[in-house]
């Protein structure tokens, strides 16, 4: 009896020194990501992320002794996909912790799903915003209404008091459109959806009739943007001009670079940190290739991180770590906390376009493009120097997490 209590005693402290884990078995975290359909490049983003995150977190000895292993399912950038895999992660293969979301639609169904099912989820993308705050959503992506407070500011700076908003159909324009809205005022905010395949001449002549002093353009591409500056231009209203990022996504010439001339857009850009630079050039060293969006890439990355400091300290309470020890966190995004409703606090950028160049006009930072650029040059000299040499370790455990 007394050698039963003593066995006892002794497999309780092994348990208690070891934790619930035991010495062979790996942390498993969930991920759903677009990884089929249109959205894939953003899939593939994140999946390399979060392998180059995880292969470098298991090469300094993983999370409290464990190794970090991700379960992949794919959403298929579709709320019904990403609920239903996000369930089959929980139920068939026991995560606590979930990350991924590349669509709109993807990352609040598995906002919703965590909040029903209390897993901890990390969003890469943004989310739309909650009704109530929840101690185990987080998302590190920038909010709209963010960008939207920062326009308004310098409308209203430059004495602009009546906007009127040319949007297209996009799973983000509404997000805008209440954002300005709440600052600016319904009395000022008239919105209208604009067609960018038809002729634009009747409703440049609705706008005039509302008398604006500025213009918000919410095109979902630089393409379809475009011809809406075509025909403000013809238009000869005397506006300030205002957009989302995606209005200046495209090739500028001469013959449209007028159109640009003194707009200001708002952006997410990433930092010239030393830890931004280690991101991009170990990614482009390993893949050969850049992010498509090096935002959400960026993100992604960090995500592994933060759950990997949150449940090494956070003890039986991860989520409640997350939300009160995560202050002027430094990662490869940026230095940002978490407000109340589990969003970034990460800034914008407000940028002017100037004589063809882009201007940032809010505090300024280095240019994304600048560390981009000398990431490039970095990843051809190394590509260069171990053309013919044996993968780094750091390869090899992405490689692996890959296959899995």
């Amino acid at each position: 009896m007394w050698a039963i209590g003593i066995a006892l005693i002794i497999l309780g402290a092994v348990y208690f020194i070891l934790g619930p884990f035991s010495l062979d078995e790996t942390l498993k975290i969930g991920v759903v990501a677009p990884l089929s359909g249109e959205t894939t490049d953003i899939g593939t983003d994140m999946q390399r992320s979060y392998d180059l995150a995880a292969a470098q977190i298991n090469e300094s000895g993983g999370v409290n002794g464990h190794t970090i292993e991700f379960v992949y399912v794919d959403g298929a950038c579709s709320a019904e996909e990403a609920t239903a895999r996000a369930q089959e992660l929980v139920e068939t293969h026991g995560v606590s912790y979930v990350l991924g979301g590349g669509c709109l639609v993807e990352a609040d169904a598995l906002a919703t799903y965590a909040k029903e099912s209390g897993v901890l989820y990390l969003s890469p993308t943004i989310l739309s915003p909650m009704e109530e705050s929840s101690l185990n959503v987080y998302s590190l992506y920038p909010t709209k209404a963010q960008e939207t407070d920062l326009v308004v500011a310098h409308a209203k700076e430059a004495g602009l008091d009546r906007m009127a908003v040319l949007y297209e159909e996009s799973e983000y324009a509404q997000m805008y459109i209440d954002g300005l809205t709440a600052a600016y005022g319904d009395d000022v905010i008239t919105a209208y959806l604009f067609d960018s395949e038809t002729d634009m001449t009747e409703l440049m002549a609705t706008v005039r009739t509302e008398n604006p002093n500025a213009v918000y353009i919410l095109p979902s591409s630089g393409e379809t943007g475009l011809p809406v500056l075509e025909a403000l231009s013809a238009s000869f209203l005397n506006v300030g001009v205002y957009g989302s990022t995606e209005l200046i996504m495209i090739q500028m010439t001469e013959e449209t670079l007028s159109l640009y001339e003194e707009m200001v857009v708002t952006a997410v850009q990433l930092p010239g940190s030393s830890k931004t630079t280690m991101y991009l050039e170990t990614y482009l060293e390993l893949y050969e290739t850049l992010p498509t969006d090096p935002i959400v890439g960026a993100a992604a990355y960090d995500s592994v991180y933060l759950l990997a400091e949150a449940i090494e300290n956070g003890g039986d309470d991860v989520a409640g770590y997350m939300s009160s020890q995560i202050n002027a966190w430094n990662g490869a995004l940026g230095t940002f906390s978490f407000d109340e409703n589990g969003n970034t606090d990460l800034e914008s950028s407000l940028l002017q376009v100037t004589g063809g160049q882009l201007i940032r006009l809010n505090e300024p930072v280095e240019e994304v493009e600048e560390v981009i650029e000398e990431s490039e040059e970095v990843g051809e000299e190394v590509g260069e120097e171990t053309e013919d040499s044996e993968d780094s370790d750091v390869e090899g455990e992405v490689e692996d997490e890959a296959q899995k």
